[in-house]
């Protein structure tokens, strides 16, 4: 029998697809409009950065729990393929990120080491960024200040393999972290549904 609509395993799928999407969408709203609002003190927009890093960790929470949503174990079957190029992880993540210089960001996934050693990395460098011109009075971040250090950040995630060590993913299933993330960020239920929607839409 096919799943319907009621069915549990569906229900359960569509809840942690939303919760990928919502996060993943969050986390794209570009910080340089959020944290530079006219009308913010400095204190409001250090939140609103501190809440950005609240985001990430809750992806990464989220992605982390299941192979489905990880990098490794793809790159782990590229491997044992036969005649597999002694460079083919490079050409994973370079494909995933830069494509060689050509194409920045086109898959536009959100796997958990692309969130935690590829975007969490170029969004801490945009804040450090952002801090320092805060503290002295400017209004924004100009992004030539920030193309040397995102540059470095994306040639050195295609060129150097990351290591996930065995207990840096958490050990709770997709179901109990799209709780907690439901939890931490007291999404409404017009919200949850709203996503719902947009999530299921052809």
């Amino acid at each position: 029998m096919r799943p319907g609509r009621d069915d549990p395993s569906q229900t359960l799928a569509i809840e942690i697809a939303v919760t990928r999407k919502n996060l993943e969408a969050i986390r794209a709203v570009d910080p340089q409009a959020v944290l530079f609002t006219n009308s913010w003190t400095l204190l409001d927009r250090r939140r609103q950065a501190a809440a950005l890093r609240a985001i990430l960790d809750s992806q990464e929470r989220l992605l982390s729990t299941s192979d489905e949503f990880c990098l490794s174990p793809i790159l782990a079957r590229a491997w044992a393929l036969p005649h597999a190029p002694d460079d083919i992880e490079e050409r994973i993540r370079d494909i995933l990120t830069v494509w060689a210089g050509k194409i920045l960001d086109d898959a536009h996934r959100d796997d958990y080491e692309l969130v935690r050693f590829y975007y969490r990395k170029r969004v801490e460098a945009f804040l450090a960024q952002a801090e320092a011109n805060l503290t002295a009075g400017r209004a924004i971040v100009d992004d030539r200040q920030l193309e040397p250090v995102y540059r470095e950040i994306e040639q050195g995630f295609v060129r150097t393999p990351f290591v996930v060590a065995k207990g840096d993913r958490s050990a709770g299933t997709p179901v109990q972290a799209v709780r907690e993330v439901v939890a931490r960020h007291r999404l409404t239920e017009a919200e949850l549904k709203g996503l719902a929607a947009s999530a299921t839409a052809p």
